[in-house]
């Protein structure tokens, strides 16, 4: 089996270039170092209405630049240790041999409060109150954290409020910023300098936001979601634009009559502004883990016309290269209609040429049942490119007698926020009399007596993934990669995100989503960033998004016939 080079991917350097962003005065630096150390206490507060007390703080003492003051932030450290020492237990923390630090503490060495500032922080958080008693807890929430979210976002200090508590959520509760292309404590400074020369707020966050390098973020106004979302069903265009490069193409993908003249043509414009620098702004605009979760989130605004000024609302302006000019207006119409995910076009199973099985992993079906209809071709394909819908823990006994190592995580310190804390190998590999009963009577009823019996096959198994496959996704991919032999990956690198998200309230009505767990490989490689690297690669190419054209499922087709 040949198998084509697979180019490294490089993301866009994603960077927050602010009007005069390189001139910072004392007042900004003092608005970066307040932030700072409110967000540390913030984070680390054992007392009672914590969170409630920090956003009052900025609220009720910030009403222009020129009230970040030292005392402000010394005023904030004496009032905040008072309330902490009102139930004081010394904290217990787990054994930092398995900890690992996602922040940076370098700024609490900061003369200006004398040599004392960071032990007097540490002292602040060395207490505990009773609640905090036991096992340090995964934090898969900040249920308290959801003050001043219905603001207005008018004032300066509701401004203030929104930087620092997004800035200070990524600082504590983001494992990735490895894979950042800028430093977070430039963009802090950059975002505070924007503020201050009157960027427009949402611009600045969606521009902080962009540079997590996170596929799974999420930073959306519950306005514009309402808007969008409707009664359930999404107001999109009657067609599809593909990015293939840094040019994008007319997909005529509902196959209208009235707009079959515009396939597979290259548009220049984009509602006046030329596509390239379209391309080239919401790169900056959008946050991806690799550089196909990056296209994939690009061609997305494009369609929904979204994270750019220029892209409009309801109608838009495309030009094309011949000079012809058209308009177009949003239409209702339900996800699975223009949604380009080849998965969704393909039934659950077939078999092609009578010995290649075909499962559609992404819906729901009975894999155990599925699967063993197969048991006597050459090859089986499981399209993975889509959000499965199948259990993983299905997978293990299917092709293993004993657990196999897939994965391993740190989860972030519910005592400690900051300090990432190793967690067990997982194996996804189900033992134990109770869970062997279950099987026996909730599956065993659809797939025989002993559904869990191996599935001994010596075909091969093609697992068709690209941009699509992401989370749960990129997890099945590392099941199957720990579990099954004779396993090829076809198609493109997967989205690069992967672990649990954190879902917080921030104010201006933004709910705003990003990876909360670090989850890696065996062997301590990420899964975050590059994705699960396809052993043939397909590159995308005009017209990908048409129903009847799949690449990607041609060439695993082809694959399974030489072999």
């Amino acid at each position: 089996m040949s198998v084509s080079p697979y180019k490294e991917i490089n993301t866009y350097p994603v960077k927050l270039i602010s009007p005069d962003a390189s001139i910072y005065d004392p007042q900004f630096s003092e608005m970066a170092f307040f932030c700072k150390t409110w967000g540390y206490l913030k984070y680390h507060s054992s007392f009672q209405n914590s969170f409630e007390y920090f956003d009052k703080y900025v609220i009720e003492n910030i009403n222009s630049p020129a009230d970040f003051t030292t005392s402000l932030t010394d005023n904030l450290i004496d009032e905040a240790f008072l309330r902490q020492m009102e139930e004081r237990q010394p904290k217990q923390y787990a054994d930092t041999a398995h900890h690992k630090i996602v922040y940076d503490p370098s700024w609490m060495k900061n003369s200006r409060f004398g040599n004392d500032f960071e032990n007097r922080l540490k002292q602040y958080t060395s207490y505990k109150t009773k609640a905090q008693k036991g096992v340090d807890k995964y934090v898969s929430d900040l249920p308290q954290d959801v003050f001043f979210t219905n603001t207005s976002l008018d004032s300066y200090n509701e401004k203030c409020l929104l930087i620092f508590k997004l800035w200070n959520i990524v600082e504590y509760f983001y494992p990735h910023k490895w894979n950042m292309d800028a430093d977070w404590s430039q963009s802090l400074e950059e975002a505070i300098t924007a503020l201050n020369n009157h960027v427009d707020i949402d611009f600045i966050i969606q521009r902080m936001v962009a540079q997590m390098n996170d596929s799974h973020v999420v930073l959306l106004d519950l306005d514009y979601q309402k808007w969008y979302y409707g009664d359930g069903i999404f107001k999109k265009f009657p067609f599809y634009l593909e990015l293939i490069g840094n040019q994008i193409y007319f997909s005529n993908q509902l196959e209208i009559d009235s707009l079959g003249k515009y396939q597979g043509k290259k548009v220049t414009y984009y509602n006046n502004m030329k596509a390239t620098d379209i391309i080239d702004s919401l790169a900056t605009m959008v946050s991806a883990s690799n550089e196909n979760g990056l296209c994939y989130l690009i061609e997305s605004s494009l369609n929904q016309a979204i994270n750019h000024p220029a892209l409009g609302d309801s109608i838009i302006k495309l030009k094309f290269e011949n000079g012809t000019e058209a308009h177009f207006a949003r239409v209702s119409a339900s996800f699975q209609t223009v949604s380009p995910t080849k998965s969704s076009y393909l039934p659950e199973d077939t078999l092609f040429s009578r010995e290649i099985g075909y499962l559609n992993i992404t819906k729901r079906i009975k894999l155990q049942k599925k699967i063993r209809k197969y048991k006597d071709t050459k090859a089986i394909i499981l399209d993975l490119r889509g959000y499965p819908q199948i259990n993983g823990f299905e997978i293990p006994k299917l092709f293993s007698k004993d657990p196999k190592t897939v994965a391993q995580f740190y989860h972030n310190s519910s005592n400690n926020p900051g300090n990432y804390i190793q967690g067990s190998e997982v194996t996804y590999f189900e033992t134990g009399f109770f869970r062997a009963f279950v099987n026996l009577i909730f599956r065993g009823i659809n797939t025989g007596l002993f559904p869990m019996r191996i599935f001994d096959y010596e075909g091969e198994i093609i697992v068709l993934i690209d941009e699509n496959a992401i989370s749960y996704s990129e997890t099945i991919g590392m099941i199957l990669q720990a579990y099954v032999p004779n396993l090829t990956f076809v198609g493109r690198n997967t989205a690069g995100a992967n672990g649990n998200v954190l879902e917080v309230d921030l104010p201006g009505n933004y709910k705003f989503q990003f990876t909360n767990l670090d989850f890696r490989y065996p062997d301590n490689s990420h899964i975050q960033g590059e994705g699960i690297v396809p052993d043939v690669f397909i590159k995308k190419e005009v017209g990908y998004s048409k129903k009847e054209t799949d690449p990607i499922l041609e060439a695993a087709l082809g694959i399974a016939m030489e072999n």
